[in-house]
């Protein structure tokens, strides 16, 4: 069904025109309520906004007319020109989609919009944190690291020159929605008041790693952590009350085999860390580089030893899920109680690339697979275990693990066209 698009306006300038505000209010034309998390994007240029928890937006009109796109993953698009200028507030209804997306089609609806600038700097990482995108971008040859921050359509708000971190490395976002800028030592707590971007006192990365990036989820005030043993082999899932103060143990998932394996090695594997072709003075090795890089990659523990398949938890409905892919089964808790146990099949894909995204405004749940093409990302129904291809995005394989999804938009690295060696940040709606 073709959207049903009605706009009310209230009041019209004279036939004079200068730059001025366009602003709009977008409603279910069902149930009359607003709608938040709308993208409304003027069209031939990279300008837009996305309507607010009132369902309100606004854009800088410079010329007349202008035409307007207005898409949402629950409602129809359509695209509205405004002729004339307006000073009040325009009411826009939208029709929700009646039909389910049985094939993946090429719409203006999942056209790829860049939302980073090429021609000035390559983003080595990003992170999403409300409607806010974090970018951690390279700029010029000698690589200076800046940290910038934009809303969902790439519309910078502040930055910050990173001068004094050295060997920066990523993002990260921890299980109380905190972001973090990690680098070889040390981890940074970002703030970002007012439009004012600043580092928090570091914290040791050894500490980071084990107090903070073990967190995975947080629900009211529990925290549910994912401890690795046996070179993360071995998934330890407990719960932290802070209330009660009392820490729980809820599950540990393995492949038994694999650990007892491990555990029969480990001797040999201790043993390699010390075997080195390299020379050695008076006990000293004279190439610490070389000795560095060969520990970190120590062959046994990066190959034989390594986690065939990751574990998740994450809520839906007010359910605790298990993403157990181990075991092949995906396990839904109320509190404490097993409620709900169904078979993963995508487990055994052979293009499942290993990876799950969870989109944390709408709770769904969303797996990443090689295609042909490109990347296909099919939405994982929890309670069957059945999988729905929803989308297709051209990227290459290597870049998979960037791919985040909010509110039904796909943000992930792509190579840009004529530099291979400069990333660029894309989104997409599924």
């Amino acid at each position: 069904m073709r959207l049903i698009l009605v706009f009310i306006t209230l009041w019209a300038a004279n036939t004079s025109f200068g730059q001025f505000t366009y602003q709009g209010k977008l409603i279910d034309v069902n149930t009359n309520q607003v709608i938040e998390g709308v993208n409304v994007k003027i069209n031939n240029e990279k300008r837009g906004e996305v309507s607010d928890k009132n369902g309100i937006f606004q854009l800088e009109i410079k010329r007349l007319p202008t035409t307007i796109t207005i898409s949402h993953i629950g409602y129809e698009s359509e695209k509205l020109v405004i002729e004339s200028e307006t000073q009040e507030e325009v009411l826009i209804f939208l029709l929700p989609k009646v039909n389910v997306l049985s094939e993946v089609t090429v719409s203006e609806e999942n056209e790829i919009q860049s939302i980073s600038d090429v021609e000035k700097y390559s983003v080595r990482d990003f992170a999403i944190l409300g409607d806010q995108v974090f970018r951690l971008e390279y700029h010029g040859v000698f690589k200076k690291c800046i940290l910038s921050v934009t809303d969902v359509l790439g519309k910078e708000k502040s930055s910050l020159k990173l001068r004094e971190i050295k060997k920066v490395k990523r993002l990260y976002k921890s299980c109380d929605q905190l972001l973090y800028l990690l680098s070889a030592s040390h981890a940074y707590p970002l703030r970002n008041n007012e439009n004012e971007l600043s580092l928090g006192p570091k914290i040791q990365i050894d500490t980071f790693n084990r107090f903070i990036q073990t967190c995975k989820l947080k629900i009211d005030e529990t925290y549910y952590y994912v401890n690795k043993r046996h070179n993360g082999l071995t998934s330890v899932i407990s719960k932290y009350d802070i209330t009660k103060k009392e820490n729980t143990q809820l599950k540990i998932i393995a492949n038994k085999q694999q650990v007892q394996g491990y555990e029969a090695d480990r001797g040999l594997i201790e043993l390699s860390q010390y075997i080195t072709n390299i020379d050695q003075a008076e006990g000293v090795t004279t190439n610490t580089n070389v000795r560095d890089i060969q520990e970190e990659g120590d062959f046994l523990l990066q190959v034989f030893y390594k986690p065939e398949y990751p574990v998740y938890i994450c809520q839906q409905e007010e359910k605790l899920i298990f993403l157990n892919h181990i075991e092949q089964k995906i396990e839904h808790y109320q509190e404490e109680d097993l409620e709900l146990e169904v078979k993963a099949d995508y487990v055994l894909d052979e293009n499942w690339m290993k990876k799950v995204v969870i989109d944390p405004k709408t709770e769904k749940i969303y797996g990443v697979f090689d295609f042909r093409k490109g990347l296909g990302i099919k939405e994982i129904n929890t309670k069957t275990g059945e999988t729905k291809l929803v989308g297709i995005i051209e990227t290459a394989t290597q870049n998979y693990e960037t791919i985040q999804i909010q509110e039904g938009l796909i943000f992930y690295l792509k190579e840009d066209q004529t530099n291979g060696a400069i990333m660029e940040l894309v989104q997409q709606r599924i």
